[in-house]
C-alpha cells in the first residue's frame, strides 16, 4: 500500500468545477464557452481535455481525467467519504500536493500531505462562500475566478518536494 495525500473539499463543490480547477492548475488553458443565444450572452468556463466519468462498480466515486505535460492523468473523486465532504486521495507527490493546495485555496478545505503520519491536515483554508452558484452575478463571478486561475509553475511544485513521499 502506498502513501497518499488527502485533499478534503466542502460537500457542496461540483465535480466538474473541481475537474476544471485541477486542469487549470496542471497547465490546461481555460476558455469561455457560450451556453446561451440570449441577449445576456450566458457563458461558463470550459477546460478542454478535462472530463469526468462515473464508475458503475463504485457509484460513490468517479474519475477525473486531465492532462499534465502531455500525459493523461486520473484521480479518484469520492462523493461520500464521510462528514459531508468530498475527497481525493492521489499519491503523495509534489505535483499532487501543489494541486491539493490550489484546490483548497480555491474552494476551501484541508490538505494532508501524508495519510500514513499522525497529522490529519498540513494545510487548511476557509470554505469560500461562492463555490456552488447556479445563476446570475454569483455564477459569472465564480466562472471568472476559474478563468483567472494560473497554472502551477515549476517553483510552485518544487516547494512541495520536501513534503512529498514520492519524487
Amino acid at each position: 500500500m502506498g502513501v497518499d495525500c488527502r485533499i478534503w473539499l466542502p460537500g457542496r463543490v461540483r465535480i466538474l468545477d473541481v475537474a476544471d480547477v485541477i486542469g487549470i492548475l496542471a497547465g490546461m488553458k481555460p476558455e469561455k464557452r457560450p451556453f446561451s443565444t440570449s441577449e445576456d450572452g450566458g457563458w461558463s468556463t470550459h477546460v478542454p481535455n478535462v472530463r469526468t466519468e462515473g464508475i458503475p462498480e463504485m457509484p460513490h466515486c468517479a474519475l477525473i481525467y486531465f492532462e499534465h505535460n502531455g500525459e493523461t492523468r486520473t484521480v479518484l473523486y469520492h462523493f461520500e467519504p464521510g462528514a459531508g465532504e468530498r475527497l481525493l486521495m492521489p499519491s503523495s507527490t509534489a505535483l499532487w500536493l501543489a494541486i491539493g493546495s490550489g484546490l483548497i485555496h480555491f474552494f476551501g478545505g484541508r490538505l494532508d500531505y501524508n495519510d500514513c503520519d499522525s497529522e490529519d491536515a498540513n494545510e487548511t483554508a476557509t470554505v469560500n462562500y461562492d463555490i456552488a452558484p447556479s445563476d446570475g452575478e454569483p455564477w459569472y463571478e465564480f466562472q471568472q475566478r476559474k478563468l483567472d486561475l494560473k497554472a502551477l509553475t515549476k517553483e510552485d511544485i518544487d516547494k512541495y518536494k520536501p513534503n512529498a513521499a514520492y519524487g
